[in-house]
């Protein structure tokens, strides 16, 4: 069974890409267009991940977003127009699900390659997993949410803004589908919730506030996000704070015609709590016994996957590691073993190297398994530690390290 690493993937993805535009182009659509990568979370059992998205205006959104790839149209070339492009993508192993009348999100066909579909499942949530470590604002990672879900009471030292990141990202790691507004000028809507249904799709509006505990949501702010649920034409509203409510804003959103969610720190705490549990259990199965055998093997060929750093000051230490999984900001590790090359008789000072020659020895290191991050540094990649963020890692030189004590 062939098997595509993730430069073989991302080719897929910008081949399609190319032949779009390539197709767009021939026929005078791409000016109004533009392609772009997604990590968005999604169901792995089920769910089929979204890769990238086409952004369209004017004709080419009329010809294959909305109504989508495949519909009717009244003018024949049209017609012939939407049902080329569609052959085309289908070609490439995908399909087009529109997102709305501007935006196409590009999803992979389970029938055209079941391994590789498998393989953009497990490529894709990957690349969610370490959207935590690397955003548009600061990280959100596992250490966060294991930390606000024990402190609750420190979400109120975020910014409003940081605040709202926040909760999207639980948001999105519940599998919504979220879309954070800019932060002024949304019209009473941080947050926008999508969620598929066969029925029809439900769209719910959240607004986020994150107020002293004393300063208490009042009627009229429940009653805006209410009003703007029915100016929008959304099937839902949920509230969201850090304070709480006042009992008439609560009977207000309580309401049989009304039936708006309220959320409070503790809830969001609950949230954190399950985000982080989820990336721990992603890590576990990302870090099977044969995952790691095969990284392991690979490594013993090709040591380019094995890190290095040296720790300490009036003693020298070394620490190397296996990259398991990679991106291109963040990485999953094992800690190796060392073997000793040489040293003084009493093991105190000397050179070693990372010991790839039993596995077991290596699986023995599991509880180790932790994300790094990648920081640009003397032109080169270098990687940063999460949990210890003093040790850095570079790519081992292949060449004995030396230690010593006191």
């Amino acid at each position: 069974m062939r098997e595509y690493a993730d430069r073989n993937l991302e080719r897929r993805i910008d081949g399609l890409h190319a032949a779009m535009k390539e197709w767009a182009d021939k026929h005078d659509l791409w000016k109004d267009a533009c392609f772009e990568r997604v990590v968005k979370s999604f169901d792995m059992e089920t769910g089929a991940p979204p890769v990238a998205t086409l952004r369209a205006g004017g004709r080419i959104s009329n010809l294959v977003i909305w109504p989508g790839m495949g519909a009717l149209h009244d003018a024949q070339e049209d017609q012939w127009l939407s049902d080329e492009c569609e052959r085309l993508v289908a070609s490439h192993g995908f399909y087009g699900e529109p997102l709305d009348e501007g935006r196409l999100n590009i999803i992979p066909l389970e029938h055209h390659d079941r391994v590789v579909f498998g393989q953009f499942k497990e490529y894709m949530r990957w690349k969610w997993i370490c959207s935590l470590i690397q955003g548009d604002f600061d990280a959100l990672n596992a250490e966060m949410y294991q930390y606000l879900s024990k402190n609750s009471d420190q979400l109120t030292r975020l910014t409003w803004r940081e605040f709202e990141v926040l909760v999207t990202e639980l948001l999105q790691a519940q599998g919504f589908q979220a879309e954070l507004g800019p932060g002024s000028g949304d019209g009473g809507v941080d947050i926008r919730l999508m969620q598929r249904d066969p029925i029809g799709d439900v769209l719910t509006l959240v607004q986020v506030k994150k107020y002293r505990e004393d300063r208490r949501i009042d009627l009229q702010a429940v009653q805006a996000l209410y009003g703007a649920e029915m100016a929008y034409g959304a099937q839902q509203s949920m509230f969201i704070t850090t304070s709480d409510y006042q009992p008439v804003a609560r009977r207000f959103a309580g309401r049989e015609n009304v039936q708006m969610d309220l959320y409070v720190s503790n809830d969001v705490r609950n949230w954190c709590n399950d985000a982080s549990a989820g990336i721990i259990e992603e890590r576990k199965r990302l870090t099977t016994n044969s995952e790691i055998i095969k990284a392991v093997n690979k490594a013993r060929a090709n040591p380019s996957s094995v890190i290095h750093a040296a720790c300490g000051h009036t003693m020298r230490y070394n620490k190397f590691s296996l990259v398991l999984k990679e991106s291109a900001g963040s990485g999953l590790v094992i800690d190796l073993p060392t073997r000793l090359v040489q040293h003084d008789g009493y093991g105190q000072a000397g050179t070693e190297v990372p010991d790839l020659s039993d596995e077991r020895e290596v699986l023995r290191s599991v509880d180790t398994v932790r994300r790094v991050r990648k920081l640009p540094r003397d032109s080169a990649f270098r990687f940063s530690d999460v949990d210890q963020e003093f040790e850095f890692y570079s790519t081992w030189d292949q060449e004995p390290a030396q230690f010593y004590g006191d």
